[in-house]
């Protein structure tokens, strides 16, 4: 496995919380994750976000994440 940190407003959360539960399933529960929102100015220009939004996406796609890999069932009103 490599070391690489995703970029949580660059990802729509519910995609990446499947494929976060399939790698923890292939790796039978050795996964480990790490995430960030991304830094280069550059990044945010090419997604065309701003700061202030990839903060609010970040914060929204780890709330996902946490509750869909701890909880039985969950809803979520994120629009992306």
């Amino acid at each position: 496995m490599a070391a690489e940190g995703l970029r949580l407003p660059f990802y729509h959360p519910i995609r990446l919380l499947e494929e976060i539960a399939m790698l923890d399933h292939l790796s039978e529960g050795r996964l480990e994750l790490g995430v960030g929102r991304g830094i280069s100015p550059r990044e945010h220009d090419l997604w065309g976000l701003g700061r202030d939004q990839a903060r609010q996406r970040s914060e929204e796609a780890l709330e996902i994440l946490l509750t869909g890999m701890t909880a039985n069932t969950w809803e979520s009103t994120v629009e992306w």
